[in-house]
């Protein structure tokens, strides 16, 4: 079986759009390469970081 076959629906891959000005694009990459983080796991890390600031976190 393949990887995409054994998620649960809601655990499935699916891509975001997100508009932000190139700059602060480039600035987040460039973050994200010098403290060896995926560009993904930064924003997984971040939103987890809110959600537990603001009391959602499960």
């Amino acid at each position: 079986m393949t990887e995409k076959a054994e998620r649960a629906p809601l655990d499935e891959l699916v891509g975001i759009n997100l508009e932000v000005p190139k700059r602060e694009h480039r600035v987040f990459k460039v973050w994200c390469i010098e403290h060896e983080i995926t560009q993904v796991d930064a924003f997984r890390k971040r939103f987890q970081f809110f959600r537990v600031k603001k009391g959602e976190a499960r």
